[in-house]
């Protein structure tokens, strides 16, 4: 209740924007059992369709569950310390949240299989059909945040959620025989392409709040800062790690006890909160597409697949090339890498390849999303209070120059 949905943004860009994650969940929950109804309800009408149901039926209460607990692994000030948490523990949010409701919430266990809840929300469970209702590109999580993060910053955006559930269908009842092998689609006919249309606004919405929101220039430097000093605090104080490696502890932390947590002591850490807290940030000196000298396919791959993990190495590598110590303190210099979104997974459709027999995917009738182009934005931020000898222009090109030579020669 105490961690707010938008994290830092709601401190630095977006001060009006104060719901929790909290609400969020709460949220995610309601659609999630009113998209189980709307399955159950389109599944009773068909007579192929008669396990799916059963199996929505007997599972419907782990569903729901799993809405509200989907983000339990998520720290303080939500995903922004996401993989400052990978790097202490070595494990994922997700493989957190499995730990947290295995062993936090056993009093539920009359009434669900915990151990369904957590595959469910991290992608696991047997049934690929059921897992989409939570964790899949038309989940129930994105239709809930977009729309409230969108009301609460103020934008303007309309999209109609209760019309677009009713769209959702289960896929391959006709043509396969296992349970295993249905997906959650939309239904989608040469008379009625609706479902596309509206989806097609849902994904606009959804990459129009990266750009406009969750990945805001000021907000996000916030974000990296924050990302180190907790970094830095956890590999420098014991009693510190120990907060997130304890899991009553970290269960119990909240947005406003880390920033305390951290203020206290007298290292970078403590400065970098107490900086956050003033709004004295880091300031971004270099913005570009990262492919324009990201020319190696190692490279590629590593950016591709872990866009959090190469921002933490080019900055290790920048740092230590201009003579930065990288492991004494927070570095005066952090190398950022923000991926655009794109539609990356298959959505199935109701309707059938003519060729092939398989079901369309929403971006072979789609212009629009098979239009959408990947691309990765490498942001430089320095601390220009301990950047000051020589002149300050020339030292941020050189850094810019840096970071770009060994993107070009990554090893």
């Amino acid at each position: 209740m105490f961690i707010r949905q938008l994290g830092l943004k709601a401190y630095i860009d977006f001060p009006g924007a104060i719901h929790t994650r909290f609400s969020h969940l709460i949220g995610t929950m309601y659609l999630a059992e009113k998209l189980c109804n709307v399955l159950i309800n389109k599944l009773s009408k068909k007579e192929e369709g008669q396990e799916a149901k059963e199996v929505l039926q007997e599972r419907k209460t782990d569903i729901v569950i799993a809405g509200f607990l989907h983000d339990i692994g998520h720290g303080p000030f939500s995903h922004a310390i996401d993989y400052a948490l990978k790097r202490i523990l070595n494990q994922s949010h997700e493989e957190l949240s499995s730990k947290l409701i295995l062993e936090k919430f056993k009093e539920l266990e009359p009434h669900a299989d915990l151990g369904k809840v957590a595959r469910i929300i991290n992608g696991k469970y047997e049934y690929p059909f059921i897992t989409k209702i939570i964790n899949g590109p038309i989940d129930v999580d994105r239709l809930d945040f977009l729309v409230r993060d969108s009301y609460h910053v103020g934008l303007k955006y309309y999209f109609d959620i209760e019309y677009f559930i009713h769209k959702y269908t289960v896929i391959g009842l006709e043509s396969q025989e296992e349970l295993k092998r249905l997906t959650l689609g939309l239904e989608y006919t040469k008379d009625d392409k609706t479902a596309v249309t509206t989806a097609e606004i849902f994904f606009v919405i959804w990459r129009g709040m990266y750009d406009l929101v969750y990945y805001k220039d000021r907000s996000r430097i916030a974000e990296k800062m924050l990302e180190y000093a907790v970094l830095n605090k956890a590999q420098k104080d014991p009693s510190f790690k120990d907060i997130f490696e304890d899991i009553d502890k970290f269960s119990n932390l909240y947005d406003e006890s880390l920033l305390s947590r951290l203020e206290k002591g007298n290292d970078f850490s403590s400065v970098i909160a107490s900086r956050i807290k003033m709004g004295k940030l880091y300031e971004m000196v270099s913005k570009a597409n990262i492919f324009n000298f990201a020319k190696n396919i190692e490279c590629v791959n590593q950016l591709k697949e872990d866009p959090d993990d190469f921002s933490y190495k080019l900055t290790e590598k920048v740092c230590r090339e201009l003579a930065y110590e990288f492991e004494a303190d927070v570095p005066p210099i952090i190398c950022d890498v923000v991926p655009s979104k794109i539609l990356k997974e298959e959505i199935s459709l109701s309707m059938v390849n003519e060729e092939t027999g398989a079901p369309l995917d929403l971006r072979e009738v789609s212009d629009l999303l098979s239009g959408l182009q990947s691309r990765f934005e490498l942001r430089i931020y320095v601390d220009k209070e301990r950047i000051k000898e020589g002149d300050r222009h020339d030292n941020f090109k050189k850094i810019k120059k840096t970071a770009q030579e060994i993107i070009e020669n990554w090893q």
